[in-house]
């Protein structure tokens, strides 16, 4: 089917816009023209300074400047002699890191629709899991409360458009908080909107009519059990 939609919008590109205009002669330009005009290549010459030739010393000889450390002596002074450094004890292993994920479900439908950047919305675990926070392993039952804030919405617009919606900052219990990102997608109306608005507008710019349809609108459904990367 894209096969098809494709071969058509070109088909109707060319139609409409490839056999429409004829090249543009200069005929002038034609008569005046030297047909036995050659173009030859000019040699380039590099550039000679002479005054700095003959100013230039022979004998001169480029010495390598020696540049010294820059001593702080006023913190030097006040730096404490017996100060020892500690080693800190990594929580995260960042060369091997396990990916954890969390099960969970909006208790209300969030859209694009209705919804507003910085809008706080409910969810709940959807099944009991393990996860490790800052090195402690903590059990998370099924119901739990968990609070997601709307992050980022990008609303649909014409042409088929669809409308983006990114939830993130959860936190759990109201206590804990967690990282990872819900992200949803409106309906892509585009797909079919493109090739008929250019196939329609052959037919007296029918087309346009088709242009104001807007993509679907973003949604997330409490009945779907959404995967959270953490």
């Amino acid at each position: 089917m894209k096969k098809i939609l494709c071969a058509i919008f070109m088909w109707s590109y060319l139609c409409h816009f490839g056999f429409c205009y004829e090249p543009i002669v200069d005929n002038f330009a034609l008569k005046t023209l030297d047909k036995n005009l050659k173009v030859q290549k000019a040699k380039t010459e590099p550039i000679v300074d002479e005054f700095a030739l003959k100013t230039l010393d022979k004998d001169l000889k480029v010495r390598k400047v020696k540049i010294e450390p820059i001593v702080d002596e006023f913190a030097l002074s006040t730096l404490n002699p017996d100060l020892k450094i500690k080693k800190i004890k990594r929580i995260y292993d960042f060369e091997n890191i396990n990916i954890e994920f969390i099960k969970v479900s909006p208790l209300e439908l969030i859209s694009t629709k209705r919804a507003f950047e910085g809008q706080r919305v409910n969810f709940v675990i959807a099944e009991d899991t393990i996860i490790t926070k800052e090195g402690r392993k903590i059990k998370v039952k099924r119901g739990m409360p968990l609070s997601a804030r709307v992050e980022l919405i990008s609303p649909n617009q014409a042409r088929g458009v669809p409308a983006d919606i990114i939830l993130g900052n959860f936190m759990l219990d109201n206590k804990i908080p967690l990282e990872g990102q819900i992200k949803a997608t409106g309906a892509n109306r585009s797909l079919w909107v493109y090739p008929a608005s250019y196939l329609l507008s052959v037919f007296f710019f029918t087309g346009l009519f088709i242009y104001p349809i807007r993509g679907g609108h973003a949604k997330i459904k409490p009945k779907n059990i959404y995967k959270l990367e953490i």
